[in-house]
């Protein structure tokens, strides 16, 4: 939505394979199914915009992620943050946006 409103856009020209819309990195990481599908999955017409041909990950979103050690990635966060305590919901914001924990 916010989106949209930045672009001028309606949903009309959202949905219309024709008019080429910059999708925002976090719209295509939720059609790809990085954040999971909702019941009866996503509109086509929006995932085939968006993808641009690439196929959506129908499995559990953390099906293929490798495991990693929780207390060495708290303490390599906060080493990259000079020291600053990384508790339990900022490791899981790192963990699941690092970039934008970071920035």
């Amino acid at each position: 939505a916010l989106m949209m409103v930045a672009q001028g856009l309606t949903r009309a020209e959202v949905e219309d394979p024709a008019v080429d819309v910059a999708f925002p990195e976090s719209v295509a990481d939720m059609l790809k199914g990085n954040l999971g599908q909702p019941p009866g999955g996503f509109p086509e017409a929006i995932v085939a915009k968006v993808l641009k041909g690439e196929k959506p990950n129908t499995e559990r979103p953390g099906k293929h992620l490798p495991p990693v050690d929780l207390e060495a990635t708290r303490a390599q966060v906060s080493k990259d943050l000079m020291g600053f305590r990384i508790d339990d919901e900022d490791l899981n914001g790192y963990l699941m946006y690092p970039k934008v924990f970071l920035d």
